[in-house]
């Protein structure tokens, strides 16, 4: 599995609500949203999140990164507070987050 483009990112672009980007710190784009996108299948347009969902939308994006570092942070924090094979809820959503976030089971 490929790594992600390193972080962090910024969201930008969205003085329009035809476009909104999120960019890394070396410039590359990350992620893309126009106010269109097509239905392959059908070759029709499908809705576009409006202007304020997309801006949300890209404002997750942005802090993933960050929001991936902070799950294995906490996780870190865990095992070595609890110092036990006690497992709880909480390690079991961290747990789960960052599988998800890197591409495996979660």
């Amino acid at each position: 599995m490929t790594e992600h483009t390193p972080g962090p990112w910024k969201k930008c672009g969205g003085g329009t609500p035809r476009y909104t980007a999120v960019h890394s710190a070396k410039g590359y784009i990350v992620f893309q949203m126009a106010d269109r996108v097509m239905d392959k299948e059908r070759g029709e347009p499908l809705p576009a999140p409006d202007y304020h969902e997309q801006q949300a939308n890209a404002r997750l994006i942005a802090a993933a990164p960050d929001l991936l570092a902070a799950c294995e942070a906490s996780l870190k924090m865990f095992d070595h507070t609890i110092g036990r094979p006690l497992v709880t809820d909480e390690q079991k959503l961290l747990k789960a987050a960052i599988a998800k976030a890197k591409g495996g089971a979660a």
